[in-house]
């Protein structure tokens, strides 16, 4: 006898599993014959919405992280409503007035966003000023990624020539803001939910600051403005946020000074060659602070290049100067100057002086091959210029050179040997004895007194009560002598 259980909990599972029905009508419902069937169709399909192997595999794990559909809904929910801050070009003039830096925007007129005050939400991204601010240039901002990038920055450009406006070399832009009382989500009014633009410029030390009023007012403007909208609400033609402070106006007005100021005092990398060409007969000036001195000067001529420095001090690691005739290097090794050819100072209009903390050495390739072997010097103590003054004065080289010539006496030189005896107070005449060198002395021009005459390498003493005066024809070269001379004695006479 059958016995029926009203309770039975259980269900005999699936003998087999299908997990890759095909999607559809037909497939998955009517097509179905049993229970097993059915589950196999959910299978499939769970194994669809998975993206898995199999219909039993674990979620995929993408980055770390699982999501189901649940999770996919909060996900993409976050994605939809997530604050995007776009940009929208206002192209209704605007005009600055006169003496002012700010300049108030005239909803009636079309000249305020159309958006509602995006304070903390969606809408016209605004700062909202104090009470009694509004009206007057502020620098109230909503905090950006820094200083330079506030949230309610704005792109001012020129109504006529779409190029920014400058205040210098500094790019104008603004700060659009809303008066007191303004909260997220109210309509901008001409009465009491008025908006504003402050102009600023960067001051060059990363920093918004008012924009000098000579430089706005009386302008006229169009602007670009923040509007914070939702992903899923961002327009086809959005413009995303401009780059900020780049000063990047049109390109055609980009200027060095621009660029320059833009760098700042980060340095430049230059990984490429970059060559500047100049056209013959320019120059590029390196100026002082005056702006009329130059410093550096780089000339391009047909009939020469040059390069001019005329600082006070030019000062190099190391530099070797190639002209086309010959290099000259100059520090390659340390304290030298020195070419491969021949090297010329040349001082056309001035002194040249040689001043060494130490020492003045010479040297040339004949002392380097001769048995010289120290250095030659100018001078080896102080006391030999002390010397040098007392001897000559303080003269230059030349002259003490001169003076030394001049106090420098020429003799002729004759050298006899005696022949023949002579007594005392005998008379000697050259001609009587034998002229070993020399030439005869003539004593009519000739001065006796001055003469040096050696005895056999004895110097004898000028004077009729010393040992010789002059003899009986002077101009045959006599000479008296007070001294007996002997055979083969060798009389030396130097005279002039």
């Amino acid at each position: 006898m059958a016995v029926t259980k009203p309770r039975q909990k259980q269900i005999k599972k699936s003998e087999s599993y299908l997990d890759t029905m095909l999607p559809g009508l037909a497939t998955m419902v009517t097509g179905s014959t049993d229970q097993e069937s059915d589950m196999n169709a959910l299978r499939s399909q769970s194994k669809l919405v998975k993206g898995t192997t199999n219909w039993y595999d674990d979620l995929s794990t993408i980055n770390g992280k699982k999501r189901s559909i649940s999770g996919l809904n909060t996900d993409l929910n976050t994605i939809e409503t997530k604050h995007i801050i776009a940009f929208k070009q206002l192209l209704t003039d605007v005009t600055v007035g006169n003496g002012n830096n700010y300049v108030a925007l005239n909803v009636t007129g079309l000249q305020a966003p159309s958006e509602t005050a995006g304070v903390s939400g969606v809408g016209a991204v605004v700062s909202v000023l104090a009470n009694g601010e509004y009206g007057s240039n502020r620098l109230t901002v909503v905090a950006g990624a820094n200083a330079l990038s506030p949230k309610n920055l704005v792109q001012i450009v020129d109504s006529t020539t779409k190029d920014s406006i400058k205040s210098g070399e500094h790019e104008i832009f603004g700060l659009i803001q809303a008066e007191d009382g303004v909260v997220q989500g109210d309509t901008f009014n001409d009465t009491d939910k008025r908006i504003q633009i402050s102009f600023v410029i960067n001051n060059g030390s990363d920093a918004l600051v008012a924009c000098p009023v000579s430089a706005i007012e009386n302008k006229v403007i169009e602007y670009l403005y923040p509007d914070r909208v939702e992903f899923s609400n961002l327009p086809e033609d959005v413009s995303f946020p401009f780059v900020r402070f780049g000063e990047s106006a049109s390109s055609s007005d980009i200027t060095l000074n621009q660029a320059i100021s833009n760098q700042g005092a980060s340095a430049v990398t230059q990984v490429t060659s970059v060559n500047l060409n100049m056209t013959d007969e320019t120059l590029w000036n390196f100026r002082d602070s005056t702006g009329t001195d130059n410093i550096l000067q780089v000339s391009a001529s047909a009939v020469g290049d040059s390069v001019s420095v005329t600082g006070e001090f030019f000062s190099t690691e190391s530099a070797q100067f190639d002209f086309i005739r010959q290099a000259i290097e100059v520090g390659s090794t340390q304290g030298t100057i020195s070419t491969t050819g021949n090297l010329t100072f040349s001082n056309n209009g001035g002194d040249l002086t040689l001043d060494a903390g130490q020492e003045i050495f010479l040297d040339d390739q004949n002392k380097t091959a001769s048995t010289y072997s120290g250095t030659f010097k100018l001078s080896d103590t102080s006391g030999e210029f002390d010397t040098f003054e007392t001897n000559f004065g303080e003269v230059s080289l030349i002259n003490a050179l001169n003076q030394a010539y001049s106090n420098v006496t020429s003799f002729t030189v004759a050298v006899y040997e005696i022949d023949s005896s002579i007594a005392v107070n005998g008379n000697f005449a050259p001609s009587s004895h034998t002229l070993l060198s020399g030439t005869v002395p003539n004593w009519t021009t000739a001065t006796l007194a001055d003469a040096k005459i050696y005895l056999n390498g004895v110097r004898l003493v000028h004077g009729a009560a010393y040992d010789f005066e002059a003899g009986t024809i002077p101009a045959n070269g006599d000479i008296e002598f007070n001294v007996a001379l002997s055979i083969d004695d060798l009389l030396t006479i130097e005279y002039n």
